[in-house]
């Protein structure tokens, strides 16, 4: 319950902050996404109607063409629809992701300025400060574009979900029987996705650190003088085999 109230508190948060950036993209962003997921149960309606008129006209010995034309002729309307909502939100989606690039990365840029100096001695800070630099306004896009997605496929499901209903009751219950436990799974996944990029931002900004003081130019001299190349390379073996930072660096105090 807890997970589901942050999580809950966590999309609030970035979609008042994203309609804050641009309102008009967001609707936009919604209502085509919102749409495009619609338009399948619509085909479906009418492929169905397709079947049931051809049917019909055969048993009573119509005109089939007379009496599929209006039929065609909706369901090309509704492909159109489909094309043309989801290069829409493609276009939406580009668009609201620049804006947000250029305003989550200013808001880190501004934040960091007014920090004391103190922070940036703090190996906790410098953690925080490595996930905020790790292309931050890119993932933030990215979560709003699939919450967006994944409540848009909600919809789809269960526009899906009720024509089955009507048509199938047998077929839906079997759908909800599988479709739970792996939209389950999914979860789980993601969740742990998430803890295991987050546990290793320390090992990541290290790893970096020895990259760059290895290889950049402007470090490169001192290291050569001091001989630390061998040095650094052992600790950089090390923690990309799975030690822990503290562990390598004699520094535990610090990461606890």
């Amino acid at each position: 319950m807890h997970n589901l109230k942050r999580t809950i508190s966590t999309i609030t948060w970035a979609f008042k902050l994203t309609w804050a950036v641009n309102s008009r993209l967001t609707s936009g962003m919604v209502i085509t996404a919102v749409l495009r997921n619609l338009l399948p149960a619509a085909l479906v309606l009418v492929a169905r109607s397709l079947v049931n008129a051809i049917s019909a006209a055969l048993d009573n010995g119509e005109q089939l063409i007379e009496s599929i034309l209006p039929i065609i002729l909706l369901g090309l309307a509704v492909s159109i629809a489909e094309v043309l909502s989801r290069n829409l939100n493609l276009y939406f989606n580009e668009r609201l992701r620049d804006e947000l690039d250029i305003d989550v990365s200013s808001q880190i840029l501004e934040h960091g300025a007014k920090l004391d100096l103190a922070y940036f001695e703090d190996p906790r800070f410098q953690d925080v400060m490595a996930r905020a630099r790790q292309n931050t306004a890119n993932h933030f896009s990215q979560f709003i574009t699939r919450i967006i997605d994944a409540a848009a496929n909600a919809v789809q499901i269960v526009s899906l979900a009720t024509i089955l209903i009507f048509i199938e009751p047998y077929i839906t219950m079997i759908f909800l029987l599988f479709g739970i436990p792996y939209l389950l799974f999914h979860w789980n996944i993601a969740k742990l996705r998430y803890q295991t990029e987050y546990t290793r931002t320390t090992k990541r900004r290290w790893t970096g650190y020895y990259l760059s003081q290895v290889l950049e130019k402007g470090a490169v001299p001192e290291i050569r003088v001091l001989g630390l190349a061998p040095l650094f390379i052992r600790k950089f073996r090390s923690l990309m085999s799975g030690c822990s930072p503290s562990a390598t660096l004699g520094l535990t105090g610090w990461f606890e």
